[in-house]
Protein backbone atom coordinates (compact mmCIF):
# COMPACT_ATOMS: atom_id res chain seq x y z
CA UNK A 1 0.00 0.00 0.00
CA UNK A 2 2.66 2.34 0.87
CA UNK A 3 4.68 1.45 -2.28
CA UNK A 4 1.77 2.29 -4.74
CA UNK A 5 1.01 5.63 -2.55
CA UNK A 6 4.77 6.40 -3.04
CA UNK A 7 4.68 5.79 -6.76
CA UNK A 8 1.29 7.61 -7.51
CA UNK A 9 3.22 10.58 -5.52
CA UNK A 10 6.26 10.66 -8.00
CA UNK A 11 3.85 10.14 -10.92
CA UNK A 12 2.00 13.15 -10.20
CA UNK A 13 5.36 14.94 -9.79
CA UNK A 14 6.73 13.86 -12.95
CA UNK A 15 3.61 14.91 -14.78
CA UNK A 16 3.48 18.00 -13.11
CA UNK A 17 7.07 18.89 -13.97
CA UNK A 18 6.83 18.16 -17.39
CA UNK A 19 3.22 20.28 -17.83
CA UNK A 20 5.28 22.87 -16.49
CA UNK A 21 8.57 22.56 -19.26
CA UNK A 22 5.68 22.37 -21.56
CA UNK A 23 4.50 25.61 -20.29
CA UNK A 24 8.06 27.14 -20.08
CA UNK A 25 8.99 25.92 -23.28
CA UNK A 26 5.76 27.76 -24.60
CA UNK A 27 6.29 31.24 -22.93
CA UNK A 28 9.98 31.19 -23.89
CA UNK A 29 8.62 30.84 -28.05
CA UNK A 30 6.06 34.02 -27.31
CA UNK A 31 9.16 35.76 -26.04
CA UNK A 32 11.10 35.18 -29.32
CA UNK A 33 8.16 35.81 -31.31
CA UNK A 34 7.67 39.36 -29.54
CA UNK A 35 11.19 40.26 -29.44
CA UNK A 36 11.47 40.00 -33.40
CA UNK A 37 8.41 41.66 -34.68
CA UNK A 38 9.75 44.54 -32.10
CA UNK A 39 13.60 44.47 -33.55
CA UNK A 40 11.99 44.28 -37.23
CA UNK A 41 9.27 46.66 -36.34
CA UNK A 42 9.53 49.71 -37.94
CA UNK A 43 7.90 53.45 -37.58
CA UNK A 44 3.86 53.32 -37.52
CA UNK A 45 2.86 56.38 -36.37
CA UNK A 46 3.09 57.98 -39.61
CA UNK A 47 0.24 55.28 -40.73
CA UNK A 48 -1.74 55.62 -37.50
CA UNK A 49 -1.39 59.91 -38.42
CA UNK A 50 -2.65 59.28 -41.54
CA UNK A 51 -5.55 57.11 -40.39
CA UNK A 52 -6.31 59.28 -37.41
CA UNK A 53 -6.66 62.03 -40.13
CA UNK A 54 -9.09 60.28 -42.20
CA UNK A 55 -11.72 59.81 -38.77
CA UNK A 56 -10.70 56.49 -37.34
CA UNK A 57 -10.54 57.50 -33.58
CA UNK A 58 -8.65 53.85 -32.81
CA UNK A 59 -6.35 55.51 -34.72
CA UNK A 60 -5.90 58.42 -33.35
CA UNK A 61 -5.29 56.46 -29.51
CA UNK A 62 -2.94 53.91 -31.04
CA UNK A 63 -0.62 56.78 -32.32
CA UNK A 64 -1.06 59.06 -29.03
CA UNK A 65 -0.04 55.61 -27.12
CA UNK A 66 3.01 55.31 -29.28
CA UNK A 67 3.92 59.31 -28.57
CA UNK A 68 2.93 58.82 -24.80
CA UNK A 69 5.03 55.26 -24.11
CA UNK A 70 8.20 56.15 -27.16
CA UNK A 71 7.14 53.00 -28.90
CA UNK A 72 8.83 53.75 -32.27
CA UNK A 73 9.08 57.34 -31.96
CA UNK A 74 10.34 60.02 -29.71
CA UNK A 75 8.45 60.16 -26.85
CA UNK A 76 6.30 63.37 -27.28
CA UNK A 77 3.47 64.33 -24.72
CA UNK A 78 2.30 67.52 -26.32
CA UNK A 79 1.51 65.01 -29.48
CA UNK A 80 0.08 62.01 -27.48
CA UNK A 81 -2.32 64.78 -25.52
CA UNK A 82 -3.33 65.75 -28.90
CA UNK A 83 -3.63 62.51 -30.46
CA UNK A 84 -6.02 61.27 -27.37
CA UNK A 85 -8.24 64.44 -27.97
CA UNK A 86 -8.94 63.72 -31.09
CA UNK A 87 -9.60 60.76 -29.99
CA UNK A 88 -12.05 61.97 -27.51
CA UNK A 89 -13.76 64.61 -30.29
CA UNK A 90 -14.74 61.56 -32.65
CA UNK A 91 -16.47 59.56 -29.40
CA UNK A 92 -13.64 57.39 -28.64
CA UNK A 93 -13.76 57.44 -24.63
CA UNK A 94 -10.08 55.94 -24.38
CA UNK A 95 -9.00 58.91 -25.78
CA UNK A 96 -11.03 61.18 -23.28
CA UNK A 97 -10.08 59.22 -20.40
CA UNK A 98 -6.14 59.30 -21.57
CA UNK A 99 -6.61 62.82 -22.55
CA UNK A 100 -8.04 63.67 -18.52
CA UNK A 101 -5.78 61.50 -16.85
CA UNK A 102 -2.88 63.78 -18.84
CA UNK A 103 -4.58 66.88 -17.81
CA UNK A 104 -5.32 65.35 -14.43
CA UNK A 105 -2.31 64.72 -13.46
CA UNK A 106 -0.47 67.68 -15.58
CA UNK A 107 1.75 65.24 -17.54
CA UNK A 108 2.93 66.93 -20.93
CA UNK A 109 0.46 69.89 -19.81
CA UNK A 110 -0.35 72.09 -17.13
CA UNK A 111 -2.49 70.55 -14.64
CA UNK A 112 -6.11 71.60 -14.84
CA UNK A 113 -8.96 69.73 -13.08
CA UNK A 114 -11.87 71.56 -15.20
CA UNK A 115 -10.49 70.17 -18.57
CA UNK A 116 -9.80 66.72 -16.71
CA UNK A 117 -13.39 67.11 -15.10
CA UNK A 118 -14.62 67.80 -18.73
CA UNK A 119 -13.18 65.09 -20.42
CA UNK A 120 -13.90 62.23 -17.95
CA UNK A 121 -17.55 63.65 -18.06
CA UNK A 122 -17.52 62.81 -21.69
CA UNK A 123 -15.92 59.40 -21.27
CA UNK A 124 -18.72 58.60 -18.07
CA UNK A 125 -21.42 59.68 -20.28
CA UNK A 126 -20.74 57.15 -22.85
CA UNK A 127 -20.66 54.37 -20.02
CA UNK A 128 -16.76 54.37 -19.91
CA UNK A 129 -16.61 53.28 -15.94
CA UNK A 130 -12.90 54.23 -15.43
CA UNK A 131 -14.02 57.69 -16.78
CA UNK A 132 -16.82 57.80 -14.30
CA UNK A 133 -14.48 57.08 -10.94
CA UNK A 134 -11.56 59.61 -12.19
CA UNK A 135 -14.87 62.08 -12.51
CA UNK A 136 -16.07 61.26 -8.89
CA UNK A 137 -12.26 61.50 -7.77
CA UNK A 138 -11.48 64.86 -9.12
CA UNK A 139 -14.52 66.34 -7.77
CA UNK A 140 -13.58 65.18 -4.83
CA UNK A 141 -10.20 66.35 -4.65
CA UNK A 142 -11.39 70.03 -5.08
CA UNK A 143 -10.29 72.40 -2.52
CA UNK A 144 -13.17 73.29 0.07
CA UNK A 145 -13.78 76.96 -1.29
CA UNK A 146 -14.68 75.56 -4.96
CA UNK A 147 -17.76 74.01 -3.30
CA UNK A 148 -18.55 76.83 -1.31
CA UNK A 149 -18.87 79.43 -4.23
CA UNK A 150 -21.95 77.74 -5.31
CA UNK A 151 -24.19 77.62 -2.25
CA UNK A 152 -26.54 80.28 -1.67
CA UNK A 153 -27.46 81.12 2.21
CA UNK A 154 -30.67 80.64 3.58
Amino acid sequence: MRSRSLFLLLLSILMYSCASAEKTESERTVVKTKTVKEEGSHNVVPELSAKCAEGNEKYCYSAGIHYFKGKSVKKNLAKALSFFTKACRQKYVKGCYAAGMMYYSGKGTERDCDMADELFSLGCERDHSPSCAKLWECSRNYPEDDYEDGFEEE
